[in-house]
């Protein structure tokens, strides 16, 4: 059996299920745009080699590729989102739907161009209503407001935990310590957490993994609230993020919108505890764990450090707790993306 992925770029997030797929006998072809842009590049991104075939648009011959694997199903990433990749699921819509399948985050559909971007997916959604599935990485809600026709599969990014996590006692510093990963842009909502942490009780150890223009309100934290740790690092590998994760008690995601937001997972796979914006992809599948976790509105500033406060009250994380969670993630590995994947194929 043959999958072949029709990408803008090769992925740390995508690579894991990738790779456990090959593992299970699949032969996996991927075909991108581009390896890895530089912008995911200057945060860390460092895509290991593959055990799979991975070919670039510009030096391959896309027709022949086609031809040498007639029974292939095809996964591609959006709808109409990158040219080439939307080029070929044209073309092979038009021949065979049922074998083209479509992994989609949330759109964002803020503002004006928000609103033309949801009536082009209600577009989409009747143009190819024929499409195998819609693999839904935090757009389930979306596209089943849009579509009665096209089967939505939930499926989030299935990844591993950062090789360095694992069960940890407490620190004796006695903080409960906050982790904040991403980019300091507007999008993610720096300001807006910022001044939730400002509002706290605390005291508190907050370390941010991440760069951008917004940093100017993180070192304005660690100004107002000098009874509290406020670290910035700038950008790491996974590897370094996974170690931080493994010393912290609770991520905060705040963004103002999110395709996804793939640290959840991979601080859920970590055992954290998880504040995590509505506006964020990840909520819908973190929504499912049997876990106690904290969804908030992140343009309600109040609410989120009142629920800043309420992971203070409960103090560091034990081992026990962090376990409880590690086991409870598990459905976020790439094993079990694997195997829905293959029964969404109708592979197994």
């Amino acid at each position: 059996m043959t999958i072949i992925f029709w990408q803008n770029c090769t992925s740390i997030h995508q690579y894991p299920l990738l790779s456990q797929l090959s593992k299970l006998g699949v032969k996996v072809i991927q075909v991108v745009e581009e390896l890895v842009p530089q912008e995911r590049a200057s945060m860390g991104w460092i895509v290991p080699d593959a055990e799979y075939k991975v070919f670039l648009f510009s030096e391959v011959n896309v027709q022949h590729v086609i031809d040498q694997h007639p029974d292939a199903f095809h996964v591609f990433s959006g709808f109409n989102a990158f040219r080439r990749v939307s080029e070929v699921f044209r073309e092979l819509y038009s021949l065979s739907p049922k074998r083209c399948f479509v992994f989609q985050e949330r759109p964002d559909l803020r503002g004006f161009k928000g609103q033309l971007r949801w009536l082009a997916y209600r577009w989409y959604c009747l143009r190819f209503k024929n499409v195998g599935a819609i693999l839904a990485a935090g757009s389930i809600s979306f596209f089943r407001s849009m579509t009665s026709r096209i089967p939505i599969i939930p499926f989030p990014y299935y990844v591993y935990p950062p090789n360095s996590c694992a069960i940890q006692t407490p620190r004796n510093s006695g903080l409960v310590r906050f982790v904040f990963v991403g980019a300091l842009i507007p999008r993610k909502n720096i300001s807006g957490m910022c001044e939730a942490f400002a509002r706290t009780k605390g005291p508190w150890d907050l370390t941010i993994i991440g760069d951008g223009i917004e940093a100017r309100h993180v070192d304005a934290l660690k100004g107002a609230r000098p009874d509290c740790n406020v670290t910035r690092v700038g950008f790491l590998n996974n590897a370094d993020i996974g170690l931080i994760l493994n010393e912290s008690d609770c991520l905060v995601l705040p963004s103002l919108m999110d395709g996804y937001g793939v640290v959840v997972n991979e601080a859920a796979l970590c055992g954290l505890r998880i504040l995590c914006s509505i506006a964020a992809g990840s909520a819908e599948h973190l929504k499912e764990l049997t876990l106690e976790n904290w969804f908030v509105d992140p343009r309600q500033i109040e609410d989120l450090s009142k629920y800043i406060d309420q992971v203070l009250d409960l103090g560091q994380m034990d081992a026990t707790e962090r376990l409880r969670r590690m086991n409870a993630a598990t459905e976020l590995l790439p094993e079990e993306g694997a195997r829905l994947l293959l029964r969404t194929l109708g592979l197994r």
